[in-house]
């Protein structure tokens, strides 16, 4: 789930190793990379590698140009 401009509506977030692929609400997609070490994210092809802080034990991603994703808890 996305916000503030998206909120109730889906993203996804693929995980292969540190390997990731990012879904956004309108179905775009993004490669991107996990680094462990600050609990960071990159999406590689979006806004020239948007960089997103996992927060909440990893359940939220707040992105760089402050939009967030929450883990759905279902």
């Amino acid at each position: 789930m996305g916000g503030p401009y998206n909120v109730g509506q889906s993203c996804h977030v693929i995980q292969d190793g540190t390997d990731l692929t990012f879904i956004n609400e309108k179905g775009d997609k993004s490669d991107g990379v996990l680094v462990a070490k600050r609990s960071e994210v990159i999406a590689l092809d979006w806004e020239r590698g948007l960089t997103g802080h996992l927060t909440d034990n990893a359940s939220r991603i707040n992105w760089r140009n402050g939009t967030w994703w929450l883990k759905d808890q279902q």
